[in-house]
């Protein structure tokens, strides 16, 4: 079974550069002002601690989404599994080469429950896309009623 998809993100630790070190020194500074009276309120003591800590929170933030987001790729291959072997080969060939919607599996579960409700069967789509690739390589002869002129049955601007 082979889907399409798009990576998610990994996570890349930016650098400890003056600006950046520079920024944390005066948001230290700022809470060491703000609690002076009580110094064991203050989180940070120094710059590099609060980069860290930063960095870390950037780090488990992302790893949550990346999560998050295999869960959801999980699930979507567990209800193609389910499916009858033809439906499955619908789903994956619409998936795969029939929509242009964004490979993430948000909108593959979208899809998936649409197609289980009975809303967005697909075989339309797949009608609509086999079309579109027999006119292509000619085996279909192309729909001459739209590519002529239209029929002006009122003579409105003729003479334009």
């Amino acid at each position: 079974m082979s889907l399409r998809f798009k990576r998610y993100i990994k996570h890349q630790t930016k650098e400890i550069t003056p600006r950046r070190m520079s920024i944390a020194q005066r948001s230290v500074d700022k809470d060491k002002d703000q609690y002076a009276l009580f110094p064991e309120l203050v989180r940070f003591n120094t710059p590099i601690e609060r980069i860290k800590a930063q960095d870390h929170r950037a780090k488990s933030a992302t790893q949550y989404r990346r999560d998050q987001r295999a869960k959801a790729w999980h699930k979507a291959r567990q209800i193609i599994r389910s499916l009858s072997p033809l439906q499955r080969a619908g789903v994956l060939q619409y998936w795969n080469h029939g929509t242009q919607c964004p490979a993430d599996p948000a909108s593959l579960l979208d899809f998936l429950c649409r197609f289980q409700s009975g809303r967005d069967s697909g075989w339309s789509n797949l009608r609509r896309l086999r079309q579109i690739r027999l006119v292509g390589s000619g085996i279909l002869p192309r729909c001459t009623v739209f590519s002529e002129p239209m029929h002006n049955p009122c003579n409105i601007n003729a003479n334009l």
